[in-house]
């Protein structure tokens, strides 16, 4: 499994390596004199590798039994169904597959390691040029652009049907590669929309109840909508598998892990939603970028946080509530709390070790205050011995303060971000994960 697991990282290390090498090549004395680069000593046959990964890229569909009307008496799966899914929502924004290669790794090698499995699915926003999701045509995401809502059928740049299906291969792909190289990993499904298809009057415009009875609101309804529609995937393999997973997470597409997730199944004992706290809120807020969800809650976190914004009812109850806490402003982290409030879903915080990436400036984003120290600190909290302070300080040297994502030297303030590009070896460093949790199986 170890060696099959670091031969999968090789390849899909790969295709950044050669620019690298050559990069370094021409910054050495050696290039001078007009030699040539040697081919990369790791250089490997990649071909095939989900193929030949055997076990390790398992579809969750093949772990699953067959309806009984389907399926002869005597057959039994190859291996137990996973106990756990994985749900990787957001856009790409430009994210390389490195950011996806690290999250599913993060959740699935210390599970190798006590025999138990995660599904990792994905649904991916394939839209690059508008923000979905936006009330008017005024605001702007990220700097993309100012929003322009198509309220009505299929605008003019819409993917084609064959553009749309090639970006939707190419994440399955990804998928596919990420599970070849992270053992206790399994492929569960792929999903993809463009933000139009949100942003139709009879779709989108229903989750904006609360900006209709005077609070104020951003467009982070379509992320719920992509967390919700990863969901669903989720539900069709349970229907496909006859059972239930014991727990599902959901991740955002552009986190970065510092480091993988503990053993899962002792955080069933809690009994609650384990959530970290908002790294750049009050510590009560509830953060809206991650989140353990035994499956009995699932339905509260994966669709209720988004339909009660359609509740005429719901926003009633909680219009006072939004005004105290928030001076009326309902966001996706206080839509969350009041969530969990109204359908009486137990949540704790549970330090979680990942922070927001922004790949344009290739930052961390953790927004303002606390300040980078603080908001580092909370992003970080649980990790023990000297990684702790290595991803402290990765985390503060290249964080910036801007949703925009704008790298930028904010000097040495308390409350301020000094932020440096992170180095693009940095995003393929999770191998020395593979290592450390498959060395029992060497």
């Amino acid at each position: 499994v170890w060696l099959r697991a670091w031969r999968a990282w090789h390849c899909a290390a790969d295709a950044d390596l050669p620019r690298r090498w050559a990069g370094w090549w021409a910054s050495d004395d050696r290039a001078q004199v007009g030699a040539k680069p040697p081919p990369l000593p790791w250089s490997l046959k990649c071909t095939g590798v989900a193929a030949a990964s055997g076990s390790v890229a398992v579809d969750a569909r093949q772990a699953a039994p067959a309806p009984a009307s389907a399926q002869p008496a005597a057959a039994a799966p190859s291996s137990p169904p996973a106990a756990f899914a994985l749900c990787i929502s957001g856009q790409p924004r430009g994210a390389r597959p490195a950011l996806l290669y690290r999250s599913v790794c993060a959740a699935s090698l210390a599970q190798h390691q006590v025999g138990d499995a995660v599904d990792a699915f994905l649904f991916a926003f394939l839209s690059t040029t508008r923000c979905g999701g936006c009330w008017d045509a005024s605001c702007w995401d990220r700097g993309l652009g100012p929003c322009v809502r198509h309220r009505q059928g299929r605008p003019d740049d819409a993917l084609s049907p064959e553009g749309r299906e090639a970006l939707t291969q190419e994440w399955r792909s990804h998928l596919e590669a990420a599970v070849a190289m992270c053992p206790g990993s399994r492929f569960g499904g792929v999903g993809a929309a463009e933000d139009w298809e949100f942003d139709q009057w009879d779709v989108g415009d229903k989750y904006y109840r609360p900006r209709e009875a005077g609070l104020t609101q951003n467009h982070y309804p379509i992320q719920l909508w992509g967390v919700q529609r990863c969901f669903r995937l989720v539900e069709e393999i349970e229907q496909q598998r006859g059972s239930r997973y014991e727990a599902v997470m959901r991740a955002r597409l552009d986190a970065f892990w510092f480091a993988p997730l503990p053993v899962l199944r002792p955080l069933l004992s809690r009994q609650a939603v384990l959530v970290r706290a908002a790294a750049d809120a009050e510590y009560r807020v509830p953060s809206d970028q991650f989140a353990f969800v035994p499956r009995s809650f699932a339905e509260v976190y994966f669709v209720q946080w988004l339909e009660d914004l359609a509740n005429e009812t719901f926003v009633g109850r909680v219009f006072g509530r939004v005004q105290e806490r928030w001076n009326k402003y309902i966001g996706a982290e206080g839509a969350l709390m009041l969530a969990f409030e109204e359908h009486d879903v137990p949540y704790s915080r549970h330090p979680f070790p990942f922070s927001v990436f922004r790949p344009a400036a290739r930052c961390f984003n953790l927004g303002q205050p606390p300040g980078s120290r603080e908001g580092c600190g909370r992003a970080i909290a649980g990790l023990q011995g000297g990684g702790h302070e290595a991803a402290l300080q990765r985390c503060m040297r290249h964080t910036c303060c801007s949703s925009y994502g704008q790298c930028q030297d904010g000097g040495d303030h308390p409350f301020a971000c000094r932020c440096k590009p992170l180095p693009d070896a940095a995003d393929f460093d999770f191998g020395a994960w593979l290592l450390a949790a498959t060395a029992a199986d060497m």
